[in-house]
């Protein structure tokens, strides 16, 4: 799609904004599509005392005729109208309202101490005929925070959810997904993976972060990339860097994400080579494309959090803040002189047997300086992930989160740790669904299945993930499973 975009973006006292954009295709740019697409949008947040706060938004877009599919104006889902899938409500105009009283200091998802009101509207014109979908409630349905409600199939009215099973999330046969990046080569060692998948309004393309590794004895993980795709499966590679540029014996995974202003970020997890424990950073740009590994600027070290090693970080952004996951090393309380040797001899301590795989969170306002909040989730006593238990990402399945978590036994099946899945209410602490054992795993060689990102667009889930394949090397899959199908 050929066209221009122009933002405008003012930054207000008490975590507001007002932001303006305009997007015009077709015309003198060329391209399939003829259209001019605006939107304006006010966000506020007043502070009223400690732990009570005030918010407001307000969002009004407007086209100047039909839109294309992909380009309509979407209400629903978290971020928006909570309580409705995502995007269910599409058009060529929509008017967003919100308000919120907070309680507290956090506020994720579904919280007993938040009060809010949304009303959204949606106007479609199709066929000369215009179509206004009007997200108020039917009267007297009950509001989410009293019990859980779906839409009936023959339209508005509320019911009750049918059956006694809420938030689970969908999956599917890994064996069915589709090769997206394959090895460098074959056999043990030899990986692509490590995911990272963004997909951006604007351009209309999915952008995939992923790591090519080879044997330890080779250089391990060798080069990072991100790639482009209009569909999701098929990409393009937009950029790279090497080990050498990132001045790393390794690196490993990384999160993509576009921030609300326009730009881009690479939050980045790799071997410091000062102290040989891993570490995470943080790239900006204007596009995917233009991330310089000379000019990044640190998130955590190992010792800022009191850790023997911080890595693979998965960010999302929910209510102004920044949350990500991230895997750590606990320093062990008892270590012999021997195994404090040990620990960074190899400049991989998660490979050792000497400390253990968590799972920690941290908390951040600007997605750039962020505050340790602390383990989340932790191997088991004595199960099927007694040694690495790392959130790997997260999916909204009202009324809960559902954690996606690498897991092994013990330190032999590092690098070929397996799925399982966690829940959670609040992100400060995750209950294991998965107890007697992963719930999905490569039918080859060690059966790792690992490194999961999820992306919920429209009507789909695409899942990416890492897959042994029988050779023992592992490749980048996709999965694209349809959402309540």
């Amino acid at each position: 799609m050929k066209g221009i975009d122009v933002s405008w973006l003012k930054e207000l006292s008490e975590d507001g904004y007002i932001e303006l954009q305009g997007e015009l295709a077709g015309g003198r740019f060329g391209g399939d599509f003829d259209f001019g697409r605006f939107t304006a949008q006010f966000v506020g947040h007043k502070r009223l005392s400690s732990n009570r706060s005030l918010a407001v938004r307000l969002r009004v877009g407007l086209a100047d005729r039909e839109l294309p599919q992909q380009r309509k104006f979407g209400l629903g889902g978290i971020g928006t109208l909570k309580g409705y899938d995502y995007k269910e409500f599409r058009g060529d105009r929509t008017f967003l309202a919100q308000v919120e009283y907070r309680l507290g200091a956090w506020h994720i998802g579904p919280c007993p101490f938040c009060s809010g009101k949304d009303r959204g509207q949606v106007i479609d014109k199709r066929d000369g005929i215009r179509y206004i979908r009007d997200t108020k409630r039917a009267a007297g349905a009950p509001e989410l925070s009293d019990l859980i409600y779906i839409r009936s199939k023959g339209g508005n009215m509320w019911t009750a959810m049918p059956g006694k099973e809420l938030g689970r999330a969908p999956l599917f046969d890994p064996a069915d997904g589709r090769t997206v990046v394959p090895p460098l080569s074959e056999g043990r060692g030899w990986w692509a993976g490590a995911c990272s998948v963004f997909y951006d309004e604007g351009s209309g393309k999915f952008y995939l972060y992923y790591r090519l590794r080879k044997p330890r004895e080779l250089g391990r993980g060798v080069e990072c990339r991100i790639a482009e795709s209009t569909d999701g499966v098929s990409f393009r590679e937009v950029w790279r860097a090497t080990k050498e540029e990132l001045d790393t014996p390794s690196m490993e995974r990384a999160s993509i994400f576009k921030c609300h202003d326009g730009i881009w970020r690479l939050y980045i997890s790799f071997v410091d080579p000062e102290d040989s424990r891993w570490r995470v950073d943080l790239m900006e740009a204007d596009t995917p494309e233009g991330f310089s590994p000379a000019e990044r600027r640190k998130v955590f070290t190992a010792s800022d959090i009191g850790a023997e090693g911080v890595k693979d970080p998965w960010v999302l952004r929910i209510g102004g803040l920044y949350y990500m996951l991230l895997s750590y090393a606990p320093t062990p309380e008892a270590a012999s002189p021997e195994e404090r040797a040990r620990m960074h001899a190899t400049a991989d301590v998660y490979a050792t047997g000497v400390t253990k795989s968590h799972s920690g969170l941290a908390v951040s306002t600007d997605g750039v300086n962020f505050q340790w909040f602390g383990d989340v989730l932790s191997p088991s006593e004595d199960g099927w992930d007694a040694y690495a238990a790392r959130l790997s990402c997260l999916l909204w399945v009202p009324p809960a989160f559902v954690g996606f978590y690498d897991g092994s036994r013990t330190v032999d099946e590092n690098y070929e740790e397996r799925t399982g899945i966690a829940t959670s209410w609040d992100l400060k602490s995750f209950r294991r669904a998965s107890t007697d054992g992963p719930v999905l795993t490569s039918p080859y060689a060690s059966g790792s299945l690992r490194y999961m990102d999820a992306l919920a667009f429209e009507d789909r889930i695409y899942f990416y993930y890492e897959f042994a394949r029988p050779d023992g090397s592992h490749e980048l899959r996709v999965s694209i499973v349809r959402r309540g199908g």
